[in-house]
């Protein structure tokens, strides 16, 4: 009976882990792809384009 409590606790802790995992990686991309973005676009900052 002991075991079956064990299972119940750790199957919503490691799903919000997962969720909060998810979320990081998520503004980690969109983080990296904004600077990428910025990147590219930096090169027509110096002709004025932008």
């Amino acid at each position: 009976m002991e075991e079956k409590r064990k299972k119940n606790y750790a199957l919503p802790i490691i799903g919000a882990l997962l969720a909060v995992v998810a979320c990081v990686a998520y503004i980690v991309m969109r983080v990296m792809q904004q600077q990428a973005k910025e990147d590219k676009w930096s090169e027509y900052d110096d002709y004025g384009w932008m």
